[in-house]
């Protein structure tokens, strides 16, 4: 079975020389070359803010990568249980790379995200909620596996 794993390096350091924050979030994902995979971010489940049983808030913030040898990396407000729509861009890639049938993507971006709803990492939390899911194919359909995590 194939996995996804994802690691999160935040920066929040000032340069001396030009007083100027660098905050930046480096993101690794690790995925099969032949499947779309995902991560998203700040929750256990596709659902944000669940009240009772309604989702009126949808679903989080994900990058998915839609492999087939090559690195397609989107933005996407999913929600709740679906697709959701694709945000404006806010991440460079800044590699791709496969070894062993598997495709890692590291991205740069922003700690602050660039609208409400992308997510913004916050350096002082030491921990915080990530959702996983990879496809049955490069399409970006229906998950054929996931689960929640943490980081």
């Amino acid at each position: 079975t194939a996995q996804v794993n994802v690691t999160v390096s935040l920066s929040s350091d000032t340069d001396v020389n030009s007083e100027q924050a660098s905050d930046v979030a480096i993101i690794t994902i690790v995925g099969p070359v032949d499947k779309w995979f995902a991560v998203g971010f700040g929750t256990d489940s596709m659902c944000l803010q669940p009240e009772a049983d309604e989702c009126p808030g949808g679903g989080p913030y994900a990058i998915v990568v839609n492999s087939n040898g090559q690195a397609g990396v989107e933005e996407r407000k999913l929600d709740f249980h679906g697709p959701g729509r694709v945000l404006q861009s806010s991440i460079n890639i800044e590699s791709s790379s496969v070894t062993n049938g598997n495709l890692t993507v590291v991205l740069s971006r922003s700690l602050q995200g660039k609208s409400s709803d992308h997510y913004s990492f916050d350096p002082a939390v030491s921990s915080f909620p990530i959702i996983i899911a990879r496809g049955c194919s490069t399409e970006f359909a229906r998950h054929c596996g996931h689960g929640p995590s943490s980081m």
